[in-house]
């Protein structure tokens, strides 16, 4: 794919499809973490659980708000 540039206030910047942006957005968008594995007993880890938990309430936040990262 050719990508045609252009220069403003000195800084260089790449022209791209529309279509190839919206499929470069999509891909770095990030993948909620797994909760960690139920024990047997039904149990799992507390910690790891509340991190996560912390981790996926902050992606869904982020998302929300529209901002990257």
């Amino acid at each position: 794919m050719s990508v045609a540039t252009i220069t403003r206030h000195g800084e260089k910047f790449a022209l791209v499809p529309l279509a190839e942006y919206r499929r470069m957005a999509a891909a770095s968008e990030p993948v909620p973490p797994d909760y960690p594995p139920v024990n047997a007993d039904g149990t799992s880890n507390a910690l790891e659980y509340a991190r996560i938990s912390m981790a996926r309430t902050l992606i869904r936040n982020r998302r929300a708000a529209g901002l990257t990262q």
